[in-house]
């Protein structure tokens, strides 16, 4: 059975990746049109209407290229994503509950990007020290000449 899934999976990434982005942009678009429709402008509460453009979203990530750490914690906040906005709009769920998702999303979805942050976080510090050194000297400029030397007021 997990082999017919796997099977199922690298069919429809070869489907999707022969498609490209813009069909995938229309599936999700469409998805979330149909939901609009369904819940009279999202006014009316569906929960599991109102999370299945996520859930689309979760498939989709599945079927990327991206890194497998990045697609997995991606799909992950995605489907806790789903979870939340379910538990959110149905009735039976406190809204406590469905905050546990949220921070599980929150969580999955830093994880996804965490090597990033990582690579990045030294050129960026020293790209802000930059420039905040020099947005202070510019806004303080005026007033280190404004000000007379204290020699100059000592006579």
């Amino acid at each position: 059975m997990p082999n017919a899934v796997v099977r199922m999976f690298n069919t429809l990434k070869l489907k999707m990746s022969a498609t490209g982005p813009a069909r995938v942009l229309a599936c999700y678009g469409g998805i979330t049109y149909l939901v609009y429709l369904e819940t009279s402008g999202f006014s009316r509460m569906s929960p599991l209407l109102s999370s299945l453009p996520m859930m689309s979203l979760s498939v989709f990530t599945l079927l990327t290229s991206m890194q497998s750490n990045a697609k997995i914690f991606t799909t992950g906040a995605f489907i806790s994503s789903a979870l939340a906005i379910y538990l959110q709009t149905s009735a039976w769920a406190p809204v406590s509950f469905a905050s546990l998702f949220v921070i599980g999303r929150n969580l999955l979805y830093f994880l996804s990007f965490n090597h990033l942050i990582r690579e990045w976080s030294f050129p960026i510090g020293v790209m802000s020290g930059l420039y905040l050194a020099f947005f202070t000297v510019v806004c303080f400029a005026d007033l280190l000449f404004s000000i007379p030397p204290s020699s100059a007021v000592c006579s």
